[in-house]
């Protein structure tokens, strides 16, 4: 009976030690499934032939000290290259937005590799890769490039912003002005189309400018959905007369 008591003992010891390295274990693995990388959005120029220029927006999440951000993609199925990008700006909740430009590219497939300390993580988009349809990641709006016209009434500027379908009642608009901020207006989008494969909306408007205000023409998009208001302002520069599609 003693004896049957000590192995019991023992067994029960060994049960205790091996629920303790589940638990520790288990709360490393939670720790490490936090996400220092991820997609911010992107911005895509069109370009001649039928290509584009590529800017992929990342935000980083990390303390490290030294940081690294590229670009590993491939185009038309050809081989994947990696280019290196750089540092933009730090948000107000602390994170880094980083930016890496690819030019020329048609088609492209990408993921993000983020090194920090040595250390290296992934944006895979959920091991589906990136494509150009995805222009939203952690970003609730884009601001897309503009197009421009002269009419006999003045100058065209056409809008288009990308939006999270965050819920069926929204409001997207464009915020400019045409002399420097010393005032400005606001003009309300439509729903123009659902980008296929995601969670995206396109909205798109326009608006009609004097010619000669177009050098102090600035704006920025706005996005109000269950009560918050989401801005891309460029990151506080806002956008010019310059931000165009070609």
């Amino acid at each position: 009976m003693k004896l049957l008591k000590r192995v019991s003992a023992i067994a029960l010891t060994i049960c205790m030690l091996f629920s303790l390295v589940v638990t520790t274990n288990s709360s490393i693995v939670a720790k490490a499934d936090s996400v220092p990388v991820q997609l911010y959005y992107l911005d895509n120029q069109g370009g001649r032939y039928g290509m584009s220029n590529y800017t992929v927006y990342v935000q980083i999440n990390s303390n490290a000290a030294h940081k690294e951000v590229w670009l590993h993609y491939c185009q038309g199925g050809s081989d994947w290259n990696d280019t290196q990008g750089g540092y933009v700006t730090t948000l107000p909740d602390g994170s880094e937005i980083w930016k890496v430009t690819v030019e020329g590219a048609y088609g492209i497939l990408y993921t993000i590799k983020f090194i920090g300390d040595g250390q290296v993580y992934w944006a895979n988009n959920n091991g589906n890769n990136f494509t150009e349809k995805d222009i939203l990641g952690t970003a609730n709006i884009k601001v897309g490039r503009i197009t421009i016209s002269e009419t006999i009434n003045g100058t065209v500027i056409n809008f288009s912003v990308t939006v999270k379908n965050l819920d069926f009642a929204k409001k997207v608009g464009i915020r400019y002005t045409d002399d420097n901020w010393a005032s400005y207006k606001e003009v309300e989008l439509k729903y123009d189309h659902s980008i296929p494969g995601t969670n995206n909306e396109v909205w798109t408007g326009s608006i009609t400018i004097d010619p000669n205000k177009k050098n102090a023409f600035q704006f920025c998009g706005f996005y109000t959905v269950n009560g918050n208001t989401y801005w891309d302002n460029n990151f506080g520069a806002n956008y010019d007369i310059n931000y165009t599609a070609r």
